[in-house]
């Protein structure tokens, strides 16, 4: 286990772990969660990305606290959003009681829990966001199989 430093005025680090017989990183993130916060967030991700390049399979994971963002999608390119294709939300403010309790005034729902996978041999079989009240966000699951690994030297 590893942790990346990322710069944060919330004490925020990004856990990585990591497995060298499957070449594979994966790495939980809580970017930064205010409203203008972009320019960290977007620093924020450029060092997990940064840590993450040489890893042939690489899986982020965790609460980005942005909905849809040109400036730190673009930081992801190199990354598959796992969840885009059903773009459910993650933070609830009409279902979710924790949400609606902890939502600024006019806050909307929006999808901030996400995977982003990077791995040319991966196939996503599942992806759910499941509605259970632990926190203010709907917690996500993901399964992945890894057809082939091409291990690290």
């Amino acid at each position: 286990k590893k942790d990346i430093n990322i710069p944060t005025s919330m004490g925020r680090s990004a856990p990585m772990i990591t497995s060298k017989s499957l070449s594979l990183a994966v790495v939980s993130v809580h970017l930064e969660s205010g409203l203008y916060d972009t320019r960290t967030r977007v620093a924020q991700l450029k060092s997990v990305v940064h840590t993450t390049k040489l890893w042939p399979i690489a899986i982020i994971a965790g609460d980005f606290n942005f909905d849809h963002s040109k400036q730190e999608e673009s930081i992801l390119n190199t990354f598959s959003d796992v969840s885009m294709s059903t773009a459910q939300v993650t933070y609830d403010v009409k279902n979710n009681d924790y949400a609606k309790r902890t939502k600024f005034l006019f806050e909307k729902s929006r999808r901030l829990d996400r995977f982003y996978l990077k791995c040319s041999s991966c196939d996503v079989l599942d992806f759910n966001v499941i509605k259970k009240m632990y926190s203010d966000h709907w917690p996500v699951e993901m399964t992945v199989e890894i057809n082939q690994i091409k291990l690290l030297e």
